[in-house]
């Protein structure tokens, strides 16, 4: 078996952590790390793990250029998920994808047998009904995400079909984006079950986190092994876990939780000690360095907004790519040979609002909180939505570095405006 995760460099002592934790129970298999990122890493010092980069992927130079411009950094790990596992299995008949933070305490070649034959193996997030009782995670918050956890999957050769059909909607379509259906690259295998052979573990040991604990029983059996339901623990998915806040089982769950990260409990002796290990790496002092693509070379940041307006011209104004057969080649992206044209591209007036700069207009179609506030800028509140962008803090996190004027007479912003957008944005706003 080949195993893979995929980070960028400032996550790199958890990753080497989890290809410790794995090579220790599959001593006789590998283990790659690919970084999406090119600063410079020592090498592991294990002979079985090994560094891989974008290049070593089969992956054109334009796909890493469009890509690193449409995606941050989260949606472009998921987004190279499919050609990584193409590359593992390369040098083996049998491939699994594992995420950065998860740790592995037992063996699992049983689970994922089944995909050398049938082709993938899966992991639900639940494996039995959630109640309906008002705690945190919902069947909603599920549904959002996909049915499935893709912080692991398991591959074998005859899964090829499947991989580039993945891997071909995650060129454009691997975005967080609860409203259009999609999050980075889950929800497309809700897909699966109807288009492709594949098997779903119910092994109660595989991939538990603080969306299913609350269905999982650990305990220490006589020997000190953890059981979960009675079966061996394979690994746990420390989703959102910190070691600042060890009280916290995860950043994304929201209250009230399910099931309480309880002092005694052995999901708390476990996170404690992973919380630990973590530490002693050296994982809090890389772990603040900057994405290397977070910013042109320019020094532009690439927010939310200009991924999206990007993103939103290459596809001629859709959604998503599966309404397009094609995209514009014309629009400059924020890395390649095309980067330095981007900056003036963004601020260029838009075809179909010409008052307005393009990115001006992406924000727009982007945000139903100003659509809301702002409904006609191309009339009654063209001049109001100007002076928003120049004035307005959350216009300068929204587009950093991209300035913009003021209507020549700059009317008062309207009594309660910035008000109505923060509250119209906090009731547009998906649930995570």
């Amino acid at each position: 078996m080949r195993a893979g995760t995929i980070i960028a460099s400032n996550y790199l002592e958890m990753a080497k952590l989890l290809a410790g934790s794995f090579l220790e129970q599959h001593p006789d298999d590998t283990f790659a790390i690919l970084l999406v990122d090119d600063r410079p890493v020592d090498e592991p010092g294990d002979d079985r793990i090994d560094i891989l980069r974008l290049s070593d992927l089969d992956l054109a130079s334009d796909e890493v250029d469009l890509m690193r411009s449409i995606y941050d950094v989260m949606e472009l790990a998921t987004a190279v998920k499919p050609a990584l596992l193409q590359t593992l299995l390369r040098d083996d008949d049998l491939a699994c994808y594992i995420d950065p933070d998860i740790y592995v305490y037992g063996s699992f070649p049983d689970v994922i047998e089944p995909a050398r034959t049938v082709g993938i193996v899966l992991t639900p997030h639940a494996l039995e009904p959630i109640p309906r009782d008002g705690h945190h995670p919902t069947e909603r918050v599920i549904m959002q995400s996909g049915i499935m956890n893709l912080g692991f999957i398991a591959v074998g050769r005859p899964a090829g079909e499947f991989l580039a059909w993945w891997r071909e909607r995650l060129l454009v379509d691997a975005i967080s984006a609860i409203e259009l259906n999609l999050f980075t690259d889950q929800r497309w295998i809700d897909w699966v079950p109807a288009l492709f052979d594949h098997v779903v573990s119910r092994d109660p040991g595989m991939n538990i986190a603080w969306w299913n604990i609350h269905e999982r029983r650990m305990e220490r059996g006589a020997d000190g092994a953890i059981l979960v339901n009675g079966h061996p623990l394979r690994f746990v998915h420390f989703s959102g876990y910190s070691p600042s806040t060890p009280e916290i089982l995860s950043k994304h769950q929201a209250e009230p939780p399910r099931t309480e990260h309880a002092d005694g409990s052995v999901i708390r002796e476990l996170a404690d000690e992973y919380g630990r290990r973590l530490i002693e790496s050296g994982h809090a002092d890389r772990i603040g360095v900057p994405y290397q693509y977070g910013t042109t070379d320019d020094g532009l940041e690439l927010s939310g907004a200009v991924r999206g307006t990007i993103r939103l011209a290459l596809l001629g104004g859709r959604a998503t790519g599966s309404e397009v057969g094609s995209f514009d080649r014309t629009v400059p992206l924020a890395f390649g040979p095309s980067a330095d044209r981007l900056r003036p591209w963004l601020l260029a007036p838009d075809a179909d609002h010409p008052d307005l700069t393009r990115v001006a207009v992406a924000l727009w179609h982007r945000r139903p909180d100003l659509r809301a506030v702002f409904p006609d800028i191309d009339g009654a509140d063209l001049d109001r939505y100007r002076t928003w962008l120049a004035t307005d803090p959350g216009a300068a996190v929204a587009l950093p570095g991209l300035e913009h004027e003021p209507p020549p007479a700059a009317p008062d912003a309207p009594a309660g405006a910035r008000d109505r957008v923060r509250e119209t944005l906090r009731r547009f706003a998906p649930v995570r």
